[in-house]
């Protein structure tokens, strides 16, 4: 009997705020990097978004957030994992600056 082993890929889902207002910001680009992979994607107009694919030995710890929107500075990006499992979800919060 020949046994296969199930890939799960990566799920990272969040919402990306104005620090100041707390208010969510839409259509800010949100790229996750892990190893030579980049994924991309944009916040919709309630500042959520969610990104998914990674696979290969994926660690959530060493995954590199930008938060990037014109008019706007990255200030912090924090991460909550949702349990103990090595493939459990990730949330992102990215807190961003008007300037």
């Amino acid at each position: 009997m020949c046994a296969s082993k199930l890939l799960r890929s990566s799920i990272t889902f969040g919402i990306s705020r104005d620090i100041k207002s707390f208010k969510p910001i839409e259509g800010v680009r949100i790229t996750a990097t892990f190893k030579n992979q980049t994924l991309m994607t944009l916040t919709d107009a309630e500042g959520r978004f969610r990104i998914e694919g990674f696979i290969d030995g994926y660690d959530a710890d060493a995954v590199q957030f930008k938060c990037e929107k014109t008019g706007y500075t990255q200030i912090n990006v924090i991460r909550r994992k949702i349990s103990a499992d090595a493939n459990a979800p990730v949330e992102v919060e990215c807190l961003n600056q008007p300037g």
